[in-house]
């Protein structure tokens, strides 16, 4: 049986995991020293000092208590005030110009502001609301709205056609995210292999949203040849709530012709988008499905209900809880909305990975999926969408939840009144709204053996390698049946045609001054342009000529090989945002970052240490004492040199303090990833797998914080830290930062600060998230209390020797010492914290033990 989960304040004296931030001593659930225990969790004694300032983003007791100016990184994303600013992202060895002549090839530039940056109600704007605002009307009572052009209704329950619940069949629809690769194309065979049967005798189909990164376009190719129904998820699979529409449409129709060029799919049949992290886009995603034919959406989700499908001529009865919510109409455009999934425990969640808890097992989650199944045939039978991802798929050992899934339908499908069906047939049956006793003559539901016989799956796919990085940052490759293409495909080049017998630059990157590389190939001059395209570029083109010119008159260095210290580093003030839980191994990032610095040199250049796995947005630079901001004017990053160089409009003065604030976006490293911050993984006592993350340079590293926050990665100045790391309420976190306050900052997460312990060199700052059982001691030599993190598999953990064996000499100093004990992983260290390797650790307990040495945990 798996060991309980206690609270704090409870024994744990046979084997029970401590939880809301409370660690076994003595054999009790104990909260850390300055903190209280309320509501079964752990909280700092002066919490009622860590207040929220207006738009809900945590505030640390030191930044009420010092002059120090620090910023707590926002939660939300940034909304600028006018609809022409935009986020902007680093492009490969290419310059990015700010102000009066803008290089960008998008459509929005970035304006700058006199004022120095501050989160207030002005700048991050409140949630949308349907019923906030009134720019589409509500579902007329006179006839106006009628099928099959139109569907609504007042309260979003009433079935089209107006029939009743017990005259209609219930809709089952099985939709999947994520790319489908080798993880998951077994489970869709055997799923999809013909065992599962719709009341008319028709083998049961789902639909894909398609994202193109590590995605397999020859599995792709099998599921549509098969008959299931592909969509689009984006190329990047990156958020665009605040995107504009052109990038809306380089990520949706792009992926719909990466799957047109290498899965063979009728790209007029990829109709549906789901938007990346079920982020909405608001008018401007609709707007480009109006605009490029795509007829449906499923990224909403909603609570109450269940609510029926509605199209976007009127606005919708649910209230929209998304940033960005459509404030037009849309006419035509089916909004699928995401009715949630209550779980066992009350819970609501969207996706079925979020519907799995701790422990669960194949046949709870079965229940869950069947007691919300009821409510729905209960109610008005809208459609039943089940949302599923590759995490769910394999959330539960021995494919507990795939068995689940099967159950379910199994036991669904004996009834005469369920169809498991597609997005589209189920647009096809509400456009055309059809009694029970005729659905088996319904002709879109009948069986179509024969409707992608052109498309065949191929048996020897082409494997396409990229081994230098692209422009996702990362080596890449994926399998085709067919030719690959010469380079990566990605924005603005989905299927990878540029260069085509010579390399060159793709037009619209060669505006950007982008290349499209592949390996070992040389830059040859651009294709000639068309007529209107040579117009742009001209203009462009002697626009920077003129602006180079004017801001030519301060020196900086365009490609360093390495940062110059023309400015030191005093101090990081940052948030980190971590995804990865213990069973899910989600390797996003994202993160706010607040560093102070003193100007060494007269130069109008700033410089940041940045890993090609990083995204840098939204950039200021402010003088301290006056608040007065520099005009950024452009920037480029080098990801072979791995330093972005940012160009201001004036120099900054000697000797003066400034800061510089920035949001970044990314992803940590694979497991077998030799760079850092990384995925661990571990089996744990239930024999499940699962998942952590760390980040620990090797001792005397020069890399630094490059590949966890963009940063000036000094190796001669040490810099003070103020650390917030927020991360899943499953997992807990440690630094060699003095833990000063655990919040809950969601319903689904926690906010860890850290304070400064003693100045530290960035290559020294070290991270882990977890979920270890842990013990405290006190070493026999030293004062220090002893932290040790661990599999509770592990009976023979550590000896204290060994983990002062690799103390740092600036322990002390911090006065603390943490170990985190994880297989397979090379021993570490920095000053308060080790990672040791767990077999390494077991053998030299148990050779010390032999030898009657007695000092061991």
């Amino acid at each position: 049986m798996p060991a309980p989960h206690v609270a704090p304040g409870f024994s744990c004296m046979n084997g029970e995991l401590c939880m809301g931030g409370s660690y076994c001593k003595d054999g009790v659930c104990t909260c850390l020293s300055g903190m209280f225990v309320s509501n079964d969790a752990c909280h700092p004694r002066n919490a009622s000092r860590i207040k929220r300032n207006q738009v809900g983003h945590l505030v640390s007791p030191i930044a009420l208590s010092t002059q120090t100016p620090i910023v707590t990184p926002p939660r939300a994303s940034y909304v600028p005030e006018t609809s022409s600013w935009s986020t902007y992202a680093p492009i490969t060895s290419s310059w990015i110009t700010y102000g009066s002549f803008s290089a960008s090839a998008t459509s929005s530039t970035y304006r700058p502001t006199s004022s120095t940056y501050r989160p207030t109600s002005s700048t991050y704007r409140p949630t949308s609301s349907y019923r906030q605002h009134d720019e589409f009307g509500e579902c007329p009572v006179d006839g106006k709205c009628q099928l099959p052009e139109c569907f609504c209704s007042r309260t979003g329950l009433d079935i089209p056609g107006g029939l009743r619940s017990s005259e209609i069949p219930q809709m089952v629809i099985l939709t999947f995210d994520d790319p489908i690769t080798d993880r998951t194309i077994n489970i869709f065979k055997s799923l999809f292999d013909g065992k599962f049967r719709n009341p008319n005798e028709c083998s049961i189909k789902g639909t894909f949203f398609v994202s193109h990164e590590w995605n397999n376009y020859d599995q792709v190719q099998w599921l549509y040849s098969n008959g299931h129904e592909i969509g689009v998820n984006s190329i990047t699979h990156r958020t665009l709530a605040n995107k504009p529409i052109s990038e809306w449409k380089e990520e949706m129709d792009g992926m719909r012709q990466a799957l047109e060029k290498f899965s063979y799919v009728d790209a007029s049949k990829v109709i549906g988008v789901r938007s990346p992290q079920l982020a909405t886009g608001g008018d401007n995603q609709f707007r480009m499905m109006k605009d490029n034919r795509f007829r449906y959406d499923n990224s909403m989700s909603v609570g109450g209900g269940p609510f029926w499908p509605q199209t976007l001529d009127y606005r919708p009865p649910w209230p929209c809880t998304e940033q960005y919510c459509p404030q037009r109409a849309h006419r035509g455009i089916w909004q699928f909305p995401i009715n949630e999934i209550t779980r066992s425990d009350g819970k609501r969640v969207t996706m079925m990975r979020s519907a799995v808890k701790l422990f669960d097992t194949s046949e709870g989650v079965f229940e869950m999926i069947y007691d919300n199944f009821n409510r729905s045939m209960a109610a008005n039978r809208a459609p039943f969408v089940v949302t599923i991802d590759t995490d769910f798929l394999t959330s539960l050992p021995d494919s507990g939840a795939v068995n689940a899934l099967e159950k379910f339908l199994t036991t669904v499908l004996k009834r005469e009144d369920v169809y498991v069906v597609t997005m589209t047939q189920a647009i096809e049956w509400m456009e055309r709204p059809t009694k029970l006793q005729k659905i088996k003559g319904f002709s879109p539901w009948q069986c179509r053996y024969r409707v992608n016989e052109h498309v065949h799956p191929c048996e020897n796919p082409s494997v396409c390698s990229y081994s230098t990085q692209n422009e996702s940052g990362l080596p890449h490759s994926f399998r085709v049946c067919g030719s690959c293409p010469r380079v990566y495909p990605w924005l603005y080049d989905p299927t990878g045609i540029y260069p085509l017998e010579t390399p060159f630059l793709s037009p619209k990157r060669y505006l950007l001054g982008t290349p499209y590389l592949s390996p070992s190939v040389t830059l040859y001059p651009p294709p000639k342009l068309p007529p209107e395209d040579r117009a742009d570029a001209s203009c462009i083109i002697y626009a920077l000529i003129i602006y180079f010119a004017i801001v030519g008159r301060a020196s900086y260095i365009p490609d360093p090989t390495e940062i110059p210290f023309v400015h030191v580093p005093l101090l990081y003030n940052f948030t980190v945002r971590l995804a990865t839980a213990y069973n899910n191994q989600d390797k996003k990032i994202s993160g706010f970052v607040h560093i102070r610095f003193r100007t060494k040199v007269s130069t109008n250049a700033f410089y940041l240490n940045q890993g090609p796995n990083l995204v840098v947005n939204n950039a200021i630079f402010v003088h301290l004492d006056s608040g007065e901001e520099l005009t950024l004017l452009r920037r480029r990053y080098n990801n072979q040199q791995e330093i972005h160089t940012f160009i201001v409009d004036r120099n900054f003065t000697v000797n003066q303090e400034y800061y510089t604030e920035f949001e970044f976006t990314g992803e940590i490293f694979d497991v077998d990833s030799d760079r850092s911050p990384r995925i661990f993984e571990y089996e744990s006592y239930t024999g499940h797998i699962e998942f952590g993350m760390f980040h620990m340079n090797q001792d005397q590293a020069t890399t630094g914080l490059r590949y966890l926050i963009p940063s000036m990665d000094s190796v001669q100045y040490p810099c003070r830290f103020l650390v917030h790391i927020e991360r899943p309420i499953s997992m807990r976190s440690m630094s060699n930062m003095q833990l000063i306050s655990s919040i809950d900052s969601t319903a689904d997460s926690f906010t860890d600060s850290f304070n400064e312990s003693i100045t530290l060199f960035p290559s020294q700052f070290a991270l882990a998230v977890y979920n270890f059982a842990y013990i405290q001691t006190k070493s026999n030599t030293t004062n220090l209390e002893i932290f040790v993190y661990f599999r509770t598999a592990v009976e023979k953990i550590i000896s204290i020797q060994r983990l002062l064996q690799f103390m740092n000499k600036k322990t002390n100093n911090i006065g603390k010492l943490q170990a985190l004990v994880l297989p397979n992983i090379t021993t570490r260290y920095q000053p308060g914290i080790a990672i040791l390797n767990e077999q390494e650790t077991i053998e030299e307990a148990l050779t010390l033990d032999a030898a009657g040495y007695s000092e061991n945990l």
